[in-house]
């Protein structure tokens, strides 16, 4: 009876050690790659976010934000790969390769 107590015990304590990894691992990724204040807005609701933990999903929901900046940046990558400004005054200054002389 100890004995199984010990290893239920023992599997409880992996379990932990586990989840802690998974949860530095994420905390991580988060910190490298999103800026600080749009990653607030991904904490619980109790804590300033707005996440909201679903009982019947039991999983968290974030509502989408409406914001400007976001919208332009999804359309302009949809139109395409990103272009410098150099590039740009390049191609109005270039002629079409069928002008150009050999």
């Amino acid at each position: 009876m100890e004995q199984e107590a010990l290893r239920e015990h023992t599997e409880m304590l992996d379990t932990i050690r586990e989840l802690n990894k998974q949860l530095k691992l994420k905390e991580f990724v988060i910190s490298s790659f999103i800026p600080p204040q749009y990653a607030l807005l991904y904490d619980d609701v109790d804590q300033g976010g707005r996440a909201v933990w679903d009982e019947a999903r039991e999983a968290w929901i974030i509502p989408g934000l409406n914001t400007r900046k976001g919208n332009r940046l999804r359309e302009r990558r949809a139109s395409g790969r990103p272009e410098t400004e150099l590039s740009r005054e390049m191609k109005m200054v270039q002629s079409p390769p069928s002008l150009q002389l050999i």
